[in-house]
């Protein structure tokens, strides 16, 4: 790893996960805590108004296109065209006009597991971020659903979820 990658905030030690948190004193929850520890509050695990911390973006001074990104799927491994964006989601055609994605996941079951024709973009800017682009059947990470239309800092051994469709994320840094 270079030693040019710096966090945007201090804010802890990278773990490249989402933290959830009390809503009544924030103190950081175990995974599977229904009471919080500190203030002895019920929590509603189903409940949205638990709130999730995401951890800042790693920065890269230099450019995030000099970062190689891995999707891994059914344990097949391949790499993303080194873009500054891109569509992901499945191939369709749409009244003869076939409607086509950046990366198509078709070739993994992509419609069969929720994904939708454009399901999410992955960008590149300073950090590597994903956007769901209002898919039915939403867009995870680590198991957090992402709200549609908002940018999301992407980590090394994130497991990101289209649909039903697991796929694990790995950085190679050159």
């Amino acid at each position: 790893m270079p030693t040019n990658i710096q966090f945007e905030s201090e804010i802890g030690p990278y773990t490249g996960h989402s933290e959830r948190l009390c809503p009544k004193c924030s103190t950081v929850l175990r995974p599977g805590t229904s009471i919080c520890r500190v203030c002895q509050t019920s929590l509603n695990l189903s409940s949205p108004a638990t709130a999730t911390k995401h951890l800042p973006p790693l920065v890269i001074k230099d450019d995030a296109l000099k970062i190689t990104v891995l999707f891994e799927i059914d344990g097949q491994p391949f790499s993303l065209p080194a873009e500054r964006s891109l569509i992901i989601g499945r191939t369709v055609a749409d009244g003869g006009i076939a409607r086509v994605p950046d990366l198509d996941l078709s070739p993994f079951g992509a419609y069969e597991m929720g994904v939708s024709r454009h399901h999410l973009k992955l960008c590149r800017d300073s950090a590597i971020y994903v956007n769901d682009l209002g898919s039915s059947n939403g867009t995870f990470i680590n198991g957090q659903r992402l709200m549609p239309n908002i940018d999301y800092p992407l980590h090394h051994g994130d497991e990101l979820r289209a649909g039903r469709l697991k796929i694990k994320v790995k950085f190679q840094y050159h």
